[in-house]
Formats: C-alpha cells, sequence, structure tokens
C-alpha cells in the first residue's frame, strides 16, 4: 500500500480533523509496538485495553496517521494526522473493501474446516515460481486480520492466496464480501465450531457462503470426496471437484509413503503425471490436489507445480518432522489447532511412519466441538488403541475420555494429565531413546511448549 492521507480519506470515510492531506501512508498497524515507518495505525477496543492509549507509542514507533472514534484523542504535539471515525474496525474494513476493489490482482479464497493453511501454503509455492504472490500470513483470516492482509497487497502483485476463517453463519459472507475472491476453495466439512453451528449441515451451509462470493466469471474448486461438499458443486456454475474418487475432475491414485514424503499420481483435465509431496499423511495428498487442481486450471506447467511442492513455504506446527538437540527422539509436531479429523489424520501418519523404537501419541483437547466434546474424544482414543501407538499420553480437560477410548479398544490404562505444566514436569520420565512422538491438540494447551522441551532435552 502507498497511498495518500487523501487517497486513504477516501477508501476509508471519516473525517480529517489535521491539515496535511498530502502525507504518504505505506501501511496498516493495530500494534502500537511494531515499528512501522508511514503507517496508519487503527486503535481497536478489546476487552482488557482500547488502542487509543497507545497512540503516543505508535506515532513514536514511525505511524503518521491514526483513525480516531472521539475528538479527545487529538494530540497536536504527534507529528501525525488524525482522521474521526464512527468505528474505527468498520473504518478499517471499508478501507480494505475499498482498496481491493483499486487492484487487478486474481483474489484465491480458502476455507474449510481442516487443511485451509496447508493448502494456502502449497498454492503460495507453485504460483510464487510464475507469479508475483502474496499469502495471508500466519492466522490473519479473520474480521481484522483479513482485512489487514488486503492492505498490505501491492500494485505489483499479480495473485493472491487469503484464507478464511469463522466461528459462526455469517463470517464468511462477511470476509468473502471484502475480498472479492476471483476463485473459492473448500477442503472439507469437518467438526470445528460445531459447538456454534450445531450440525454439520450447518457447517456445510456457512463455509458454503464463500461459493455465492466468487466471480461469477471465477471457479470453485470443491472437495469432491466430502458428501457435504458434493451437494454444493451446482452453487456456482464454474465448479471443479478434487479427491481420491475417480468421480472427481482430478483425482490421485497409486500413493506410495515413505517417512520424507508421499509419491502419487494424479489425472485428470487431460494430464496424468507422478507428483513428489515433502509431507506426511494422506490428508496433505488431498490439501496437495487442490492446489494441483487450482494450478492447472490456471495454465500452469507440470513443471512449475512439481517445482512448487518441491520447494515448500509451509506455516510452523503443522506435521513438522523434528530431530531433538542430541538426536535421542524424533518428533512429529502438530500443534496449531485440532478436530476430530485432524486428529484420526495425525494417528494415521504416526502409525505409518517407519520407526523401529516406540511409537507415543501426545494427544490433547479438541476444542469447539460443543455437545459431541465427549463422544469425539472417545473416538479419538479407540482410534489410537486401534492404532500401531505404543503409548497414550492425553492432556487437557476431555484427557479422561480419550483414555476411555483408548482402554475400550486396548484394555489397559493410558497416563492422564490435565495440564500441560504439570505434564511438563513428569512426560521425562516415560520417554526413552529412540521414541518417535507425536503431538497433536488445540492450540488452547499450548502443547508447542511440549514440542520445545522434548527438542531441547533428549
Amino acid at each position: 500500500m502507498k497511498i495518500t492521507v487523501e487517497e486513504l480519506l477516501n477508501l476509508s470515510g471519516g473525517v480529517l480533523l489535521t491539515e496535511n492531506c498530502n502525507r504518504k501512508i505505506k501501511s496498516v498497524i493495530i500494534d502500537s509496538r511494531i515499528p512501522s515507518s508511514n503507517s496508519l495505525f487503527v486503535p481497536l477496543k478489546g476487552e482488557n485495553h482500547d488502542g487509543h492509549d497507545f497512540i503516543e507509542s505508535a506515532v513514536k514507533n514511525g505511524s503518521k496517521c491514526v483513525f480516531v472514534e472521539n475528538e479527545k484523542y487529538i494530540d497536536k504535539n504527534l507529528d501525525c494526522e488524525f482522521i474521526l471515525q464512527k468505528d474505527n474496525l468498520k473504518a478499517l474494513q471499508q478501507l480494505a473493501t475499498n482498496y481491493r476493489k483499486c487492484l487487478n490482482i486474481e483474489v484465491i479464497a480458502i476455507t474449510g474446516s481442516n487443511g485451509k493453511t496447508t493448502t494456502k501454503d502449497l498454492i503460495y509455492s507453485i504460483f510464487a515460481k510464475k507469479y508475483n504472490t502474496f499469502k495471508t500470513q500466519g492466522n490473519f483470516n479473520n474480521e481484522i486480520g483479513l482485512p489487514i492482509m488486503l492492505t498490505r497487497l501491492e500494485s505489483s502483485h499479480e495473485v493472491a492466496v487469503l484464507e478464511l476463517g469463522m466461528s459462526n453463519f455469517g463470517e464468511i459472507d462477511f470476509l468473502a464480501n471484502i475480498s472479492k475472491p476471483d476463485v473459492g476453495i473448500i477442503t472439507n466439512i469437518g467438526e470445528s465450531h460445531i459447538e456454534f453451528l450445531k450440525t454439520r449441515e450447518g457447517i456445510a451451509k456457512a463455509k458454503g457462503e464463500l461459493l455465492y462470493n466468487v466471480d461469477v466469471e471465477g471457479k470453485a474448486i470443491l472437495n469432491g470426496d466430502d458428501p457435504y461438499l458434493q451437494k454444493m458443486k451446482n452453487i456456482h456454475s464454474n465448479s471443479w471437484l478434487y479427491g481420491f474418487g475417480k468421480h472427481n475432475h482430478l483425482y490421485a491414485y497409486d500413493l506410495k509413503q515413505t517417512n520424507e514424503g508421499v509419491e502419487f499420481t494424479v489425472n485428470g483435465l487431460g494430464k496424468n503425471f507422478s507428483v513428489w509431496l515433502p509431507m506426511l499423511g494422506k490428508h496433505n495428498v488431498s490439501n496437495a490436489l487442490a492446489a494441483i487442481l487450482c494450478a492447472l486450471l490456471h495454465g500452469l506447467t507440470e513443471h512449475e507445480i512439481k517445482l512448487g511442492l518441491n520447494r515448500l513455504d509451509m506455516t510452523g506446527m503443522r506435521t513438522e518432522i523434528i530431530q531433538s538437540k542430541n538426536k535421542k527422539v524424533k518428533i512429529i509436531s502438530d500443534c496449531y489447532n485440532s478436530s476430530l479429523t485432524s486428529t484420526i489424520a495425525a494417528i494415521n501418519v504416526l502409525n505409518d511412519f517407519k520407526h523401529s523404537g516406540r511409537k507415543i501419541a501426545v494427544v490433547g483437547d479438541m476444542l469447539e466441538l460443543g455437545d459431541i466434546s465427549k463422544k469425539a474424544h472417545i473416538e479419538a482414543g479407540e482410534k489410537v488403541g486401534e492404532s500401531k501407538v505404543d503409548m497414550l499420553i492425553a492432556i487437557g480437560r476431555y484427557a479422561e475420555d480419550l483414555a476411555q477410548g483408548f482402554n475400550n479398544k486396548r484394555g489397559e490404562k493410558t497416563l492422564v494429565f490435565n495440564e500441560t505444566d504439570y505434564l511438563l514436569t513428569k512426560i521425562k520420565k516415560y520417554l526413552r531413546e529412540g521414541d518417535l512422538i507425536l503431538v497433536k491438540g488445540s492450540r488452547g494447551l499450548k502443547l508447542e511448549r511440549v514440542v520445545n522441551f522434548l527438542r531441547e532435552e533428549f
């Protein structure tokens, strides 16, 4: 973003309370602690703080323009411009919406219960080999993060790969209306957010809001193996399906998994070629298929696709293989988020991993499952019990339910911990050299601390 305060005012609305409308603005921030030359600072009100209290800090760190919701926040001693807004968040969203309209760029928007971040990363890796490509950073995928991501686009960008998150009805519709996607991708319909949406049908309806916002001349790309998405293929007139079934426009077969990744063959759109994916698990092959189909529909070649998949730039904490500092254990880190579907996928990765030592599963809570929480955790425990895993270490509020499921299949008890802090004081005594340890759970448990402990202590 490179605009003047006057242009900023035209895009966001509001009233300029100072005089210099020719100042240059290069970025947008909501955190006053971030050094940012010539930025716009948007103070937001949270549960425990009001961003207006940090205006001076933002200006000292380089902000040259500030949104305010009341004239009392103006400080004439500060070297910046002030724009009065009725609602700073709505002004930020309006700025992003209008700025997006000014850009000649292909927007690929991705949502789904599982795999959207991985799919985003895979698409970025492929498209970046040919186009000046931008992608959502971290988890900036909500009503605050997405507008900030859009303001980071430059006129030189040719493709933007954006992740859309949600927890309730209307949120995807809102985000898609801001980002105006040319391509909409839905990876699957799982159990995430069922606490708020009540049923998987409700989740499908909420995710499907994306398809109504895809440009009429654009494309919808759906997981054709998902029965809920199968029913949605006619929402957009130009829909394409991927998966493992031959009914899909693009499908994968002949999967050969090693400890370094998966080789498979793709067929469809008049193409048939083998692919090496340096990621583990059948679920990641599915994510790769979405990316490959998207690339083929945009005219990228087999060579460009293979090159992109071989040089991945992935967001952390998703099925990473980590060697401990002293090389005594290996860790499979998959603790960015968790659901029943993703937990089963992680257990399958651990089960299929070729390893001569013990296999240990550290499994934590799956959040936002509402009334099905107990049942889902028991089922996850049963999946561990049915696998080749040697030991389950269950952690969190639903640890007893995980243990019950494991016991249902194995007839043996497992280790149960209520808190991550307590687990860290005990876990060392249960592990030994040569172990392969999966760490899987929702972000709320902060199981990345377990990963870091294992990496440093073994």
